[in-house]
């Protein structure tokens, strides 16, 4: 093998690459709309866990004290000094991982907004 043949034989061709680089780019164009799909659909179930767990835990609040509680804090401490307090009623404090600013409010009916 001479040095022209060497040199010639070594790496990839421009088409080469291109065809490759065309090919990743279509793959990540039809990946990339369903993943941010699921994501949105993922973060409303995540919210809708949440509110359905706070509203629970309003209702057991709601059966120790006679009234729902003003706050999530109302959940899972002890703010009134109450001794018919029997929580905490949640564990952790509810979170949404896509929206961290996000916060629940529950009204006096005990449905969480």
């Amino acid at each position: 093998m001479n040095n022209a043949e060497f040199i010639k034989a070594k790496g990839f061709t421009l088409w080469e690459i291109v065809i490759v680089i065309f090919l990743t780019g279509l793959l990540l164009g039809s990946v990339v709309p369903h993943y941010e799909s699921s994501r949105k659909i993922t973060s409303e179930k995540v919210d809708l866990t949440n509110i359905k767990l706070i509203e629970g835990a309003a209702r057991l609040y709601r059966l120790d004290m006679g009234v729902f509680p003003e706050t999530v804090e109302d959940l899972m401490l002890n703010t009134t000094g109450s001794e018919a307090w029997q929580g905490p009623y949640l564990e952790q404090w509810p979170r949404n991982p896509d929206d961290e600013t996000r916060v629940y409010y529950i009204d006096s009916l005990g449905q969480v907004s």
